[in-house]
């Protein structure tokens, strides 16, 4: 009679189990499990041999230069309770900031701007800050409540009340810290941005 012979071997690290390749996403400053490391493009951790660099995804830098508020990119369309505008960005190694503008939309009664930013957590942590059309600025943002950071993501909000039919201007920069002493000095990020009638 033929079988299969099952071998358990035990060894003195037996509370600490191998971790497949690809098992976990990278935690910050690209932690990842002994014996694995992160993988830039997808942000999980796999054998140090397969590791990649970390790239911006295509179409994440279409909108360069935008490295001021005077070049950032515009966001049109914009009514006083509008739908909301989403946008999928990387700040690559050497681009220290992405700016949006948009114009309030003349007439409304009472306006407020509503931006969420999510990145990987595995890299350097991101910001988002308001300014007027002076480039002034308004307001930064917070910790978003009720956020769940199943994806290895962080999660950031501002709600700002504006003034309608004056123009602002969105920066997008590093935080500072956890940069991995300046080795992961970069993310992707998406950022979503809709106006709203204050609650």
């Amino acid at each position: 009679m033929r079988g299969s012979i099952w071998i358990l071997v035990v060894s003195a690290a037996a509370c600490s189990p191998e971790v497949s390749s690809g098992a976990y996403l990278c935690g910050p400053n690209e932690a990842c499990p002994d014996t694995q490391a992160c993988d830039g493009p997808t942000n999980s951790c796999v054998v140090p041999t397969t590791a990649s660099a970390f790239s911006c995804p295509g179409g994440t830098e279409k909108n360069e230069p935008d490295n001021t508020q005077t070049t950032g990119t515009v966001i049109s369309n914009l009514e006083c309770v509008s739908s909301q505008y989403s946008d999928a960005g990387c700040l690559a190694l050497g681009d220290a900031v992405d700016w949006l503008r948009f114009t309030a939309p003349a007439g409304c009664t009472a306006l407020e701007v509503e931006i969420r930013i999510s990145y990987k957590v595995a890299f350097e942590p991101l910001q988002i800050v308001l300014h007027d059309a002076t480039g002034a600025q308004l307001a930064t943002d917070t910790a978003c409540k009720n956020t769940d950071p199943g994806q290895g993501e962080d999660v950031r909000c501002l709600t700002q009340t504006i003034t309608s039919g004056e123009s602002y201007g969105i920066e997008i920069k590093a935080a500072g810290g956890d940069d991995c002493d300046g080795a992961c000095q970069f993310n992707r990020y998406t950022i979503a941005v809709q106006l709203a009638t204050p609650s």
